[in-house]
């Protein structure tokens, strides 16, 4: 019986919001197993109709010839997996896909990217920090800093400024042992974590996605603290 891979035509199967590209049986460490390609995924289990057992997100991985015939690999920054075709056939139409869905995972992961970056990410407004009303701003620069004034934060006066941060360092999150509507800055492991309170769950929610896409663009451009 020759095992030969599927287009995705001829499979039913299917993950939500995802496009099969291929399907079939290869070697996985000497044992055989189900896979499944799609845009985004290359997911295996121990039989077309089982519960998936693994998977692996293409956009981090790094695609392989060999090292044998009938072989490709797939290599993380963790692990490497090493996969075999039971034909030439299989090999190479397996080689070829799996290639070109790593390519475009990738070229798309960057492109998401570019875009998160390429949106601004500055917020300011009237926080409780510390007990007391200030004047906070996120700046695209890859700051946050907090003024007593609101004329010292139009002017950006940093040497007026409670605190003055780069972000790249910076840990933000919701706070869930506190009121809701509190959140939590950890400029680094060695410093006392800063805490803000919101007037609502929206504001809350809109603090957090805007410091959490300076930190994350900060991070990209490495700006350093």
């Amino acid at each position: 019986l020759v095992e030969r891979a599927q287009t995705a035509r001829s499979v039913q199967r299917t993950l939500p919001g995802q496009t099969t590209l291929l399907t079939g049986y290869l070697d996985k460490k000497g044992s055989k197993r189900w896979f499944m390609l799609t845009d985004r995924l290359l997911c295996w289990c121990m039989a077309p109709t089982s519960e998936f057992i693994g998977q692996l997100p293409l956009h981090t991985t790094r695609f392989e010839e060999g090292p044998k015939a009938q072989q490709f690999t797939l290599r993380t920054a963790q692990k490497s997996y090493t996969l075999s075709a039971r034909t030439a056939d299989g090999a190479q139409q397996w080689s070829r896909t799996v290639q070109k869905a790593v390519e475009q995972a990738h070229a798309a992961q960057q492109r998401l990217v570019e875009q998160r970056l390429a949106r601004s990410n500055r917020r300011e407004g009237v926080l409780r920090f510390n007990g007391t009303k200030r004047h906070v701003v996120v700046d695209d620069d890859g700051t946050v800093a907090a003024y007593a004034s609101e004329k010292d934060a139009l002017t950006r006066n940093v040497k007026k400024a409670k605190f003055h941060l780069h972000l790249a360092s910076c840990k933000v999150s919701a706070d869930a042992h506190q009121k809701p509507v509190v959140f939590i800055m950890q400029p680094s492991a060695k410093d006392k974590p800063l805490q803000f309170e919101c007037a609502d769950h929206a504001e809350t929610k809109a603090w957090l996605e805007a410091l959490q896409g300076a930190i994350a663009k900060a991070n990209h451009r490495g700006v350093a603290p």
